[in-house]
Parts: C-alpha cells; structure tokens; sequence
C-alpha cells in the first residue's frame, strides 16, 4: 500500500521504504501553478501547459522531496521495452527508453496519466530503477525484462528485488479492444473482465502476475491499488480526460 506524504505538494509513498539512502514519491495534481485542464501540478513539458509553469512545479515537486538540484534522469518513454542504466555523467533524457536504472546517487523520473510505474528497489546492493509500463510494455514485459537487466548487469537475482505497483489506471475503467485482449498469453485472462460486451484490463495484476512467474517473491511486491481515472481530485487521467489533460511524476532516488 501506499501513503500519503508531502506538506506543501502531496504526495504518495510506499509503506515501509524508509530507509535513509532512499527518497521516493509518486504527485498528485495538488499543490502547483497551472490552471485549466492542467490544473494544478501538471509536471509534463510534452503538454500545451506554459513552461514557466511547468518548471515552477518540477521545482515545487522536487523541493518537496528535498531532491532540488540533485541530478535527475528521465527516459523518453516510447512504451516499448527499452531498459537502460544511467549514472552521473549520463544526459537528463535518455532516448527511446521507458526503464532506467542506477546504483549511483542520482534520481530517476518517469510521467504519467494513467499507465503504470514500477519502482525497483535492491536494499542488498543499493540499486533502483523506475520503469513505464503501458499495455503495450506490458505485453512485451517490461517487468521481466527490468529483472533480467539487473541480473545481466549487477547479478542480481529476482529475489532480491522489491518492486512497487504505483497509481494507474484500473480494470474499474480501462476498457481495452479485442487487439489488446488476443496478445494477452492464455494464462493471463484473468486480467481480463468482460462487461457488457467490453473488454476491461487490470494492468497492474497482469505486470503483478508477470513477475511473479519472473521470480519476484509475492511479499515483496507493494501495490496502491489507486485508479488514476477514478480518483479525478487526485491525479490526470488521459483516458478520463480524452487526452487533454497533465501528467505526474513518479522519482525514485539514492541520497
């Protein structure tokens, strides 16, 4: 489950991750400068929100989690399954890449408006990562991709790692065409609701169940069960607002 924190910007965190070389949040659309359909904490550049505006809430965001001025990384997010690892002397956007890992004390920033994000954590080695999972990340596994990356490159094992499920979108609103639903593996289905002749997909279960069969031990997989599209006070929805809308930020970072 997650938390709520943050005393100017609200924020959400993980229960239990309160070790003191990790900061972590996932915003809210509270506490920033932008009116209209980005009301208020849009923290996505990509949008027709003004800059001016979108920087003075970075700031505020950022100087919430005592993370201003440290060095920050962000992928492109292509939704794909492009991994990469970063470190202190890689740019601030990283192309085509919708995963980023690191074990030097930087942090990692990923947007959303209703697709999924996944924090990884290793408390044994001290390496995050912060992963953009979409349907169709998902359907090319992201998740599983994330863990064998971190075996290839620090051999980390599956059972190592934490991963929290942050706020998405949920099968109460994510209905979905039959295109998606075919490319979903037989033993998956269950990610599937049908209703009223409508497809509806449970996004986090379907990343939840793919690290599972990966090697994830179940007790270390936190999820917020948040919907993004329900819960219309707290955060953007781009289904729910048909594309106009802003975004918020997931960061996880070493310190």
């Amino acid at each position: 489950m997650m938390q709520e924190a943050g005393n100017r910007v609200k924020y959400f965190s993980f229960y239990d991750w309160n070790w003191p070389w990790l900061q972590h949040g996932f915003s809210t659309r509270q506490g920033g400068v932008s009116e209209g359909e980005f009301h208020s904490l849009n923290l996505a550049r990509s949008t027709d929100d003004t800059r001016e505006n979108v920087q003075e809430n970075r700031h505020r965001w950022l100087k919430e989690l005592k993370l201003y001025g440290h060095k920050l990384v962000m992928g492109e997010q292509v939704h794909r399954s492009n991994i990469r690892a970063v470190n202190f002397s890689s740019p601030a956007l990283i192309p085509e890449t919708d995963g980023l890992f690191t074990d030097e004390k930087i942090a990692l920033m990923g947007l959303f408006a209703d697709c999924l994000p996944l924090y990884f954590v290793v408390p044994s080695r001290l390496v995050i990562g912060l992963v953009h999972a979409g349907w169709r990340g998902t359907l090319l596994k992201i998740g599983p991709v994330s863990l064998k990356f971190l075996q290839e490159l620090w051999g980390i094992m599956p059972s190592e790692v934490l991963v929290g499920l942050g706020p998405s979108i949920g099968s109460c609103c994510y209905e979905v065409g039959e295109d998606v639903v075919k490319d979903i593996e037989d033993r998956f289905l269950e990610c599937i609701r049908f209703v009223d002749e409508a497809y509806y997909l449970d996004l986090p279960y379907l990343n939840k169940l793919q690290l599972l069969e990966a090697g994830i031990r179940e007790e270390n997989i936190y999820g917020s069960r948040m919907c993004t599209a329900c819960l219309e006070e707290e955060f953007y929805s781009h289904r729910r607002d048909t594309g106009r809308t802003g975004r918020m930020a997931g960061v996880v970072a070493l310190v």
